[in-house]
This record gives C-alpha cells, sequence and structure tokens, in this order.
C-alpha cells in the first residue's frame, strides 16, 4: 500500500513565520528596555534555527519513509 503524502506549505511557513515574529517582537523590546541589551542574540537565536527545526521535524513526524530516506542521503 503506498502512502499519499501531501505537501503542505501552509502548516510550515506559518509555524516559521510565527516563531520569527515572536522572536523579532521580543527582539525588539529588549533593546528598547535598559539592562536588557546583552538578551538579544539569545532571543535572536530562535530566529536563525527556526526554519531548518521545523523542517526537520516535519520530515520525520510524516509517514513517508522514502522522504526520511532522501533528507538521510543529503
Amino acid at each position: 500500500m503506498k502512502i499519499n503524502n501531501q505537501y503542505n506549505p501552509f502548516k510550515y511557513f506559518f509555524i516559521a513565520l510565527f516563531v520569527t515574529w515572536i522572536s523579532l517582537f521580543a527582539t525588539v523590546y529588549c533593546s528598547h528596555t535598559e539592562g536588557l541589551e546583552s538578551c538579544q542574540i539569545l532571543i535572536m537565536l530562535p530566529v536563525l534555527f527556526t526554519p531548518f527545526f521545523i523542517a526537520i521535524f516535519m520530515i520525520y513526524g510524516s509517514k513517508n519513509d522514502e522522504l526520511k530516506k532522501i533528507s538521510k542521503e543529503v
């Protein structure tokens, strides 16, 4: 039995943009709050890594073994 796995870009982009915007708004807040300027880089790290981790989570969370096999080859 072949599993038909449909590409769902809305879910990926929604989560990626949501986490990105929340992190960036928190960074802006920290930059304008005295004493929190040093926390900016820690809050900005999720912005950099979110798309990668979401993609990995969606690949390995899918039921498509072919997709998992291709991701291991790369």
